[in-house]
């Protein structure tokens, strides 16, 4: 921030050239990015301008934080906003977010146990507790803060709390963030719709295009399904996320937090009531290997 009370927002591009894997760019368009990154920086401070900075780029370890912030300390006193989630709910929605992104063609979509035996040690390194440790030794940072989502009246009081108390001197910015609507987002596809899609082929003869209309048969079979066969975490698995859990919400949120009646007890019931529903998995291939559809499947293939 600097004395002014104006936002500014950034280009993704700029972030993604600080880091140190990147492979977007090098050489003269690495310089004319960093150009163009000083320049906008140049004109905000002279302009008296506070500048708001948001990329995931920022959790990777890998960010050249040194370099980015050699950039900033001329001109802004740095101070830094860590949203914190719970990391049961937060390690379960980035295994979503990487499923995903596989798309409708994808040949396997792993079990939450399978991605999370592979991802949790590399996870815990963008998780919001390694996020905070690295800012807080960041030269020129005067303050990295936290955001908790799990205070009560989520929603579009985040935006409230996010502007009101921890953005410097953006009186305006506060003003209208008390105004913002508490919108709902549009649900997703169902993930799991698009998991047995990916598998249909693997465990039948059955051949259709992306666009064949019979997918929408076999769709509306499966959302009528009741009673799905489930591989869940095992025991050792779950008693680690809740380890970790616990320890990075003492870590992140203040004691008057954590031992009063939203803190560490709620944590511990909200984690129980997901362990063995939304942390289970629908076991797919037994699903599609069973008899019912296999003989709904070769009707469909004759059709």
């Amino acid at each position: 921030s600097n004395s002014g009370t104006g936002m500014v927002k950034i280009m993704q591009s700029w972030f993604i050239v600080f880091l140190k894997e990147n492979r977007f760019c090098s050489g003269e368009e690495r310089t004319d990015l960093l150009g163009q990154f000083k320049s906008f920086l140049d004109d905000a401070a002279s302009d008296d301008k506070n500048v708001l900075f948001t990329s995931e780029s920022l959790d990777f370890p890998s960010f050249a934080m040194d370099e980015f912030m050699s950039y900033l300390t001329p001109h802004f006193n740095v101070h830094v906003v860590v949203y914190y989630r719970r990391f049961y709910d937060w390690i379960f929605s980035t295994y979503q977010q990487q499923t995903r992104k596989r798309g409708l063609n994808a040949q396997a979509f792993p079990t939450f146990q399978d991605w999370l035996g592979r991802k949790i040690v590399s996870s815990k390194s963008k998780y919001s507790k390694s996020v905070r440790n690295r800012f807080q030794v960041a030269p020129g940072v005067f303050n990295v803060s936290v955001v908790n989502l799990h205070r009560k009246g989520a929603g579009s009081e985040h935006v409230q709390q996010f502007f009101c108390d921890h953005v410097d001197k953006a009186p305006h910015s506060c003003k209208a963030a008390r105004t913002v609507d508490n919108r709902k987002l549009v649900p997703s596809t169902d993930p799991n719709w698009l998991a047995l899609r990916s598998k249909v082929q693997l465990h039948h003869s059955i051949k259709l295009e992306m666009e064949d209309r019979r997918w929408d048969q076999i769709e509306e079979k499966f959302k009528r399904m009741t009673n799905f066969p489930r591989t869940c975490l095992s025991d050792d698995m779950k008693e680690e996320v809740l380890r970790l859990s616990l320890e990075y919400e003492i870590a992140l949120t203040p004691k008057s937090w954590h031992e009063g009646p939203d803190g560490l007890e709620d944590l511990k019931r909200g984690f129980e009531k997901i362990a063995n529903t939304k942390f289970c998995a629908i076991d797919f291939e037994k699903v599609l290997t069973s008899t019912k559809w296999q003989r709904f499947l070769t009707k469909l293939e004759r059709s």
